[in-house]
């Protein structure tokens, strides 16, 4: 149950998880590593909606509260670090071999989609 409403991300390399092969031996280290994190960020979440619905008293409030806007402040400190360092190396590293295109644009327009939701959250707990 601590699994949902947010599904974590299968870990490459284990059983069920979508398979894809490469010829260098980190990519499966960087992909495990990246399934991991946000799995800690969807973890996070989860504990969040599971939660909020159980808390009432002051003290409570304002323990929730404080944890969701630290959840944000990892997921804001995630993101600048994905899109100022990560996404650009990987970008770089595929050009070397000859991508035309940035590899990680998807990424970053996903990090967009979710960015007016997220702003308007954080922005609701700052209030509270």
């Amino acid at each position: 149950w601590a699994h949902q409403p947010f599904s974590l991300l299968p870990i490459p390399g284990q059983p069920r998880a979508p398979t894809h092969q490469s010829s260098n031996p980190s990519i499966l280290y960087i992909a495990r590593d990246i399934a991991n994190v946000h799995n800690a960020l969807l973890r996070d979440l989860n504990a969040i909606y599971l939660q909020h619905s159980s808390v009432y008293t002051p003290t409570d409030i304002s323990d929730l509260t404080f944890y969701i806007k630290a959840w944000g402040d990892a997921v804001q400190h995630h993101h600048h670090g994905e899109e100022t360092v990560l996404f650009p190396t990987y970008d770089a590293m595929a050009e070397e071999v000859g991508e035309k295109d940035s590899v990680m644009g998807r990424n970053v327009e996903q990090h967009r989609l979710f960015e007016p939701g997220f702003v308007k959250m954080m922005e609701y707990i700052e209030e509270v």
